[in-house]
C-alpha cells in the first residue's frame, strides 16, 4: 500500500484493530453500530431514510476506503 503524509494515520495501529474487528462482524452487527454511532439520525428517519442516509455515506466515503487500502470482506 501506497502512504503519503495525508494517508498515514489510516495505518494507525489502533485504526486498523477497529477495522480488523468490524471486519468480523455480520452484516446485522454492523447495522447495529453504525446506528449506535449516530443514534439521534436513525432514531429520527423512517428505515427508508435510513437507508438513504446510509448508501450517501457509503457515497462519501468510498473514496477515503479506497485510498486507504482497507479492504471488507
Amino acid at each position: 500500500m501506497t502512504t503519503s503524509s495525508s494517508t498515514d494515520w489510516m495505518n494507525h495501529p489502533e485504526l486498523r484493530r477497529l477495522v480488523d474487528d468490524a471486519n468480523r462482524l455480520t452484516l446485522a452487527e454492523r447495522v447495529t453500530l453504525v446506528k449506535g454511532l449516530i443514534p439521534s439520525i436513525a432514531d429520527d428517519q423512517t428505515p427508508e431514510q435510513f437507508a438513504a442516509f446510509v448508501r450517501s455515506e457509503v457515497v462519501s466515503w468510498t473514496p477515503v476506503i479506497k485510498a486507504s487500502g482497507i479492504r471488507f470482506d
